[in-house]
């Protein structure tokens, strides 16, 4: 191969990339990997009597195209004011053992220990109930939660609405 050769091959390439960078979005070229995380809230009894539990099922998801893991997950839903906000009324669970389970005065809270593989889903049980014996039939609660990582945006699920049954005291 010739010495004009040699020269014009890094040339080219170079002239190439430049071409390449130069049609491309500016932050595609030059954005880091991130992951994407998902949060979705679900109950199969929407309708709850006033002071009976509620079984919220919280699932969660991180997917990747890059196979960037989900880090410093937090996975949190505010309790709102019409249920009741008691430490013994609210029920924070997660079976897997993958989390640490908080309840503060107002928010369930799982924060992941370790971070979360692209392509890996999950449930966390939330149990909550309307307060006994002062909440009026028809009083609804809606719940949304929301999930935070360091290598993914934020998201906020759709939202879950509860419905108290409650009789007249007689």
């Amino acid at each position: 191969m010739s010495a004009r050769m040699r020269h014009s091959i890094p040339i080219s390439l170079f002239l190439v990339a430049i071409i390449i960078l130069t049609l491309l979005p500016v932050g595609l070229a030059f954005a880091a990997p991130t992951s994407t995380l998902d949060v979705r809230l679900s109950t199969t009894t929407p309708v709850v009597g006033s002071g009976d539990w509620a079984v919220i099922k919280v699932d969660y998801s991180c997917s990747s195209i890059y196979n960037t893991t989900c880090n410093d997950v937090v996975v949190s839903v505010p309790i709102p004011p019409e249920l009741s906000q008691a430490v013994e009324n609210v029920q924070v669970l997660d079976l897997s053992g993958d989390t640490d389970a908080t309840y503060s005065p107002t928010t369930a809270t799982w924060t992941f220990t370790d971070d979360i593989a692209p392509g890996s889903a999950g449930t966390f049980t939330l149990m909550v109930r309307f307060p006994k014996g002062a909440t009026p039939d028809g009083e609804t609660a809606t719940l949304r939660a929301s999930a935070t990582s360091t290598s993914a945006p934020p998201v906020t699920s759709k939202p879950l609405t509860l419905t108290a049954t409650a009789e007249p005291r007689t």
